[in-house]
């Protein structure tokens, strides 16, 4: 705000200097707004700061004598339409959302009591409060994103864990087994019931107990 020219810059400079106070707190509630607003989008939690400059110079200009402007409404219309178009954008929830499609449609292959897999790789495990998956099948789908990406899925609290690691011990049809525990709120909130009988590769549907 040193650099400044013409009649509307100099105007809005000295508006800043007058109750420089008032709009640096000003700024950093707009800030923590914008960042609540986002919720777990990381992306867009990161541009809050962007938004939040934009709304306090349109703050400081509506109080330019002889300047109105509607920079509170035009902030939150262009806010709200990015957060809701950068949905897709929140990367840990997509991921997330592409491996539990990926399961959903090889219930075949997915552990349950009452039903193994048989001569074929186990992908995972369905137990009533999560979705198990194997770890080398989660490797092999997210590379080197995988350790980032299970940890802000812990972060988040989309993972069953045992106390001393990310993965949890998972006990199913007397076999013991180490998978990454999606928690079922997680699957039923992108839109998954893993509660319902399974296909399995003869276009049979089957039913499993839940223990």
């Amino acid at each position: 705000m040193e650099d400044y020219h013409g009649s509307l810059a100099l105007a809005f400079y000295e508006q800043y200097q007058a109750d420089i106070d008032y709009y640096k707190k000003a700024f950093r509630d707009f800030e923590s707004d914008f960042i609540q607003k986002a919720g777990d989008n990381e992306v867009v939690k990161r541009l809050g700061r962007s938004f939040a400059i934009i709304k306090l110079a349109g703050l400081v200009l509506d109080n330019v004598q002889g300047f109105a402007t509607d920079f509170d409404g035009v902030c939150e219309y262009v806010y709200q339409d990015m957060l809701e178009n950068n949905k897709a954008i929140d990367k840990p929830k997509q991921v997330l959302d592409e491996i539990l499609e990926d399961m959903d449609a090889n219930r075949a292959y997915l552990v349950t009591e009452g039903h193994d897999v048989i001569r074929a790789e186990i992908l995972g495990a369905i137990k009533a409060e999560y979705v198990g998956i194997s770890s080398k099948y989660l490797t092999e789908k997210l590379g080197h994103e995988k350790a980032a990406l299970v940890k802000e899925w812990y972060r988040r609290g989309y993972l069953s864990t045992d106390a001393d690691r990310m993965q949890k011990t998972v006990n199913v049809n007397n076999q013991k087994y180490r998978m990454y525990a999606i928690n079922i709120f997680i699957a039923k909130e992108l839109g998954y019931n893993f509660t319902t009988g399974m296909t399995d590769r003869s276009g049979r549907e089957n039913s499993y107990s839940f223990k």
